[in-house]
This record gives structure tokens, sequence and C-alpha cells, in this order.
């Protein structure tokens, strides 16, 4: 068994042409301050709520607006599209493995997807409303799984640099995400991953590491 931590943004879910759409109308509205999608983007350079603070936004008006933004969604019936592969994928995966999503998104938005595509296997969902870092929830995963190798899946640089200060044994960077393969360079990942079909290849491999 693999004990196996995916982000859900990026990763999972092709997320930001439902926030450029949905969520940057809302942020100009409330005067937060991000207004295109490298905005979007650069919060992710760092620990995204860190980030946010740092452009003197406070956490509960970010929480409202991105709870504004969900309420947009539900009204509008939208869902993001998960990428090519990635729900057989999932399906595939927990039947061997224990998966967990860790994301700094509310927790509704990865229940809802699974919800819809009948994804059960997931044993748990760590989201940023509660839990704004990652290396702590890698670490509370971690606790659980003394004796397993713990493997995080990400696709943004500040994904990468949380990682690296938590007890994940291999940190990789998916190509297909938020931040470009560029970007993710300058994070120093322990591998980069250009589709889903490679992950899954190196998934199956990942027990014999």
């Amino acid at each position: 068994m693999a004990v196996l931590l995916f982000d859900f943004d990026g990763v999972i879910a092709d997320t930001l042409p439902g926030e450029i759409k949905y969520f940057l109308p809302i942020c100009k509205e409330m005067g937060l301050g991000i207004s295109s999608a490298q905005d979007l983007k650069d919060l992710c350079n760092d620990n995204v709520f860190s980030s946010i603070q740092k452009l003197g936004i406070s956490l509960p008006l970010y929480f409202k607006a991105y709870n504004k933004f969900y309420e947009t969604l539900n009204k509008k019936k939208y869902i993001a599209k998960p990428y090519p592969g990635m729900i057989e994928f999932l399906k595939e995966t927990t039947l061997k493995n224990a998966v967990y999503i860790v994301t700094s998104n509310l927790y509704k938005f990865p229940a809802d997807m699974f919800s819809k595509y009948d994804i059960t296997g997931i044993k748990g969902i760590l989201s940023g409303d509660m839990e704004s870092s990652k290396t702590k929830k890698i670490n509370s995963i971690k606790e659980q799984y003394p004796n397993e190798k713990i493997c995080f899946i990400t696709d943004t640089k500040g994904d990468v640099l949380e990682a690296r200060k938590s007890t994940a044994d291999v940190i990789i960077a998916v190509t297909w995400g938020w931040h470009s393969k560029e970007v993710l360079e300058t994070a120093n990942a322990d591998i980069m991953i250009d589709s889903v079909f490679e992950l899954k290849e190196y998934i199956e491999c990942f027990y014999y590491f």
C-alpha cells in the first residue's frame, strides 16, 4: 500500500477557468485587489493564505468571497471538469492505496465532485477551511502511517515548498495545472510528471522505491 496525498485544484480538477469567470468578478466587487489569472496563480507561489494576508486581505473576508463564489457556481450548476483520465485513475488507485485530498480549497468543492462522479474510496479531505497549513496536514497524515511512504502530488510551487517542510517522502509536481513547468522547476520537486498516464505508471512502481 502507498499513502497518496493529492492536491485538488490543478491536479484532479481544472478549476482555473471557473475562478477566472466567476471568482475574479467577486474579488473586484469586494475590492480584494485580485483581478487576473496571473494574480490567482501568484497566490500559489507560497502558502495561499499567507499570500492573501500579505496582500492585506483578512482571511474572514477571503472566505466570505470564496463562499459567495461557491454559491454562484451552485446557481450556475457549474462543477469544474476533472482532467482526462483522472476520475478513472482515482477509482483504481483508491482500491489499492490510502488516498487523501490535501487542498487549500473549501471542503465542499472536492466533496461535490467526488459525489458527482461516484468516487467513494477517498480516506479524507483536508481542506483550507479546516487548516491553512499544508505542512501540518501532511504531517498529520504521516502520524497515522508512520511506517508507510507518503507521496504528495501537487501542481504549484508554493505546495512543493510547503511539502519540503513536511514529513512527505516523495513530492511530485504535475505540469498540467496552475503553474507552468518553468515555475515548478524553481521549487525542486522530487519528480516532474506531464500526464495522468505517466502519473499512473509512477504510482504503480511507487511500492518498490
